[in-house]
Protein backbone atom coordinates (compact mmCIF):
# COMPACT_ATOMS: atom_id res chain seq x y z
CA UNK A 1 0.00 0.00 0.00
CA UNK A 2 1.25 3.61 -0.90
CA UNK A 3 1.13 6.31 2.04
CA UNK A 4 -0.88 9.27 1.03
CA UNK A 5 0.88 11.48 3.98
CA UNK A 6 2.78 14.52 3.05
CA UNK A 7 5.36 14.19 0.37
CA UNK A 8 9.30 15.21 0.99
CA UNK A 9 11.72 15.39 -1.74
CA UNK A 10 14.18 13.58 -1.05
CA UNK A 11 16.88 16.01 -0.46
CA UNK A 12 14.89 16.75 2.93
CA UNK A 13 14.66 13.11 3.64
CA UNK A 14 18.41 13.29 3.40
CA UNK A 15 18.80 16.06 5.94
CA UNK A 16 16.45 14.72 8.27
CA UNK A 17 18.09 11.58 8.39
CA UNK A 18 21.78 12.99 8.66
CA UNK A 19 20.02 15.59 11.68
CA UNK A 20 18.74 12.43 13.11
CA UNK A 21 21.50 10.28 13.48
CA UNK A 22 24.07 13.36 14.64
CA UNK A 23 21.11 14.09 17.56
CA UNK A 24 21.56 10.70 18.46
CA UNK A 25 24.79 11.26 20.32
CA UNK A 26 28.40 10.17 19.72
CA UNK A 27 31.70 9.18 21.18
CA UNK A 28 34.41 11.14 20.80
CA UNK A 29 35.36 10.43 16.98
CA UNK A 30 38.84 8.37 16.82
CA UNK A 31 39.03 10.01 13.35
CA UNK A 32 37.29 12.82 11.80
CA UNK A 33 36.16 12.06 8.25
CA UNK A 34 34.84 14.97 5.85
CA UNK A 35 34.04 15.33 2.33
CA UNK A 36 36.27 17.28 0.44
CA UNK A 37 35.29 20.91 1.07
CA UNK A 38 35.00 21.07 -2.90
CA UNK A 39 32.39 18.32 -3.50
CA UNK A 40 29.82 19.23 -6.07
CA UNK A 41 26.11 19.16 -4.07
CA UNK A 42 24.09 15.79 -4.64
CA UNK A 43 21.85 15.96 -7.83
CA UNK A 44 17.92 17.73 -7.47
CA UNK A 45 15.84 14.71 -6.64
CA UNK A 46 12.34 14.89 -7.23
CA UNK A 47 9.86 12.88 -4.69
CA UNK A 48 9.75 10.14 -2.40
CA UNK A 49 8.29 7.91 -5.36
CA UNK A 50 11.97 7.79 -7.16
CA UNK A 51 13.64 6.51 -3.26
CA UNK A 52 13.36 2.88 -3.54
CA UNK A 53 15.56 3.47 -7.29
CA UNK A 54 18.00 5.95 -5.36
CA UNK A 55 18.78 3.48 -3.05
CA UNK A 56 19.40 0.43 -5.44
CA UNK A 57 22.06 3.25 -7.46
CA UNK A 58 23.29 4.26 -4.49
CA UNK A 59 24.08 0.92 -2.93
CA UNK A 60 25.31 0.02 -6.28
CA UNK A 61 27.56 3.33 -7.29
CA UNK A 62 29.20 2.87 -3.48
CA UNK A 63 30.07 -0.75 -4.29
CA UNK A 64 31.64 -0.27 -7.24
CA UNK A 65 33.55 2.18 -6.36
CA UNK A 66 34.59 1.26 -2.59
CA UNK A 67 34.33 -2.47 -2.87
CA UNK A 68 32.26 -4.47 -1.42
CA UNK A 69 33.94 -5.15 1.88
CA UNK A 70 34.99 -1.69 2.58
CA UNK A 71 31.20 0.00 1.73
CA UNK A 72 30.03 -2.97 4.09
CA UNK A 73 32.34 -1.90 6.60
CA UNK A 74 31.69 1.88 6.17
CA UNK A 75 28.17 1.15 6.10
CA UNK A 76 27.90 -1.05 9.40
CA UNK A 77 29.88 1.46 10.75
CA UNK A 78 28.33 4.36 9.85
CA UNK A 79 24.77 2.94 10.65
CA UNK A 80 25.88 2.42 14.28
CA UNK A 81 27.81 5.60 15.21
CA UNK A 82 26.16 8.39 12.96
CA UNK A 83 27.03 9.87 9.97
CA UNK A 84 30.49 9.84 8.47
CA UNK A 85 32.29 12.93 9.78
CA UNK A 86 31.98 10.76 13.18
CA UNK A 87 34.29 8.13 14.07
CA UNK A 88 35.81 5.48 11.48
CA UNK A 89 38.72 3.35 12.81
CA UNK A 90 41.90 4.47 11.84
CA UNK A 91 42.69 1.38 9.18
CA UNK A 92 39.18 2.06 7.46
CA UNK A 93 39.82 6.10 6.97
CA UNK A 94 43.08 5.09 5.48
CA UNK A 95 41.27 2.30 2.93
CA UNK A 96 39.02 5.11 2.34
CA UNK A 97 41.75 7.33 1.00
CA UNK A 98 40.58 9.05 -1.83
CA UNK A 99 37.44 8.21 -2.08
CA UNK A 100 36.05 9.91 0.74
CA UNK A 101 33.52 11.62 -0.97
CA UNK A 102 31.05 8.47 -1.43
CA UNK A 103 30.88 8.46 2.35
CA UNK A 104 28.42 10.81 1.51
CA UNK A 105 26.80 8.93 -0.80
CA UNK A 106 26.63 6.25 2.23
CA UNK A 107 24.94 8.71 4.71
CA UNK A 108 22.80 9.10 2.18
CA UNK A 109 21.87 5.60 0.94
CA UNK A 110 20.91 4.73 5.06
CA UNK A 111 18.39 7.95 5.11
CA UNK A 112 16.63 6.86 1.96
CA UNK A 113 16.69 3.12 3.60
CA UNK A 114 15.57 4.36 6.58
CA UNK A 115 12.80 6.27 4.90
CA UNK A 116 11.59 3.42 2.91
CA UNK A 117 12.03 0.52 5.63
CA UNK A 118 11.76 1.88 8.72
CA UNK A 119 8.46 4.21 8.34
CA UNK A 120 7.86 5.18 11.90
Amino acid sequence: GGGKGGRQSLSEVIRQGREKRRESGLSEPEVEIRAPSGAPPPPPLSNEGDLPGLIEKLRMKCEDKMGLSLFVSVYERIRGHGDASSLLPASVACDVGMRMKLLGDVEDLIACEDRVYMKA
